[in-house]
């Protein structure tokens, strides 16, 4: 049942990129979305049908249970390839390297659309799979090192790649793929808990900077530069003070921010 919804969203993803398809690198932006997700969903698959024909079930609970009763039992190289598997299908739907190159590209969907798919729901099921697949990976450490891995490697990346864009949607966008590579090193040092704790505030402060820079773009008549932006706070009062909460709570400003004690 989650891989229905886990490929439904990515039909919706891409459809909605390629929303505003009179300009055709839009819908190069949705093709490429969803070739590059479907990489992911291939390795996804591939371990859904590695575990089901070793424990002959794909009921989340049931399976861990039976991968937790047969441990350290002769199935080590079928839990770490299983694991192994089912982070590809993270690294290509929460936009991780290498799969990361799709996500600034979505962009070129509505902002509606890049604050609740983008940033809140779709790329954020693979910090999800992990997190519920966790004995999996607590059994087979070389897959925990290697989300780990995985992890810092985005979050440097993306943290780089996000200070030199001029596009603001692009720099939110980076921003994203940044703050899941956090998520996933939690997951990849066993910290489940900070990983969904910080999974469920991120999805609310980055929706709200998402809509507010949907606003900010339609008020300047779909202007993206953020360099021949400014002086926006006396024009739009009400943005200047949700983007101001929502990049407080990026910057996990002390003691008044969830982003802070996430």
């Amino acid at each position: 049942v989650m891989f229905v919804g886990w490929e439904g969203v990515g039909l919706c993803s891409y459809l909605l990129i390629a929303f505003w398809q009179e300009d055709t690198q839009n819908v190069y932006s949705g093709r490429k979305a969803f070739i590059v997700t479907r990489v992911g969903d291939t390795a996804l698959i591939a371990g859904l049908f590695l575990l089901f024909t070793h424990y002959h079930t794909l009921e989340i609970g049931p399976l861990m249970h039976l991968v937790a009763s047969r441990s350290p039992a002769p199935d080590s190289g079928v839990v770490l390839a299983a694991g192994l598997l089912l982070l590809g299908g993270a690294v290509g739907k929460s936009a991780q390297v290498p799969l990361q190159t799709w996500l600034p590209d979505a962009m070129a969907g509505p902002s509606p659309v890049s604050a609740l798919i983008h940033a809140a729901t779709m790329v954020t099921a693979g910090v999800y799979l992990i997190a519920r697949t966790n004995v999996l990976f607590t059994l087979a450490p070389e897959a925990r090192l290697a989300v780990a891995v995985v992890g810092t490697a985005t979050l440097l990346l993306a943290g780089f790649s996000a200070l030199v864009q001029r596009d603001l949607k692009r720099a939110l966008a980076y921003s994203t793929i940044s703050q899941i590579g956090y998520m996933f090193l939690a997951l990849g040092v066993s910290g489940w808990e900070a990983a969904v704790f910080h999974f469920m505030t991120h999805a609310f402060f980055k929706a709200l900077l998402f809509l507010a820079a949907g606003v900010v773009i339609v008020a300047l008549a779909d202007e993206h530069d953020v360099f021949r932006m400014g002086g926006l706070r006396r024009e739009l009062p009400a943005v200047f003070a949700t983007f101001t909460v929502g990049a407080a709570a990026l910057a996990a400003l002390p003691v008044v921010t969830d982003g802070f004690y996430s």
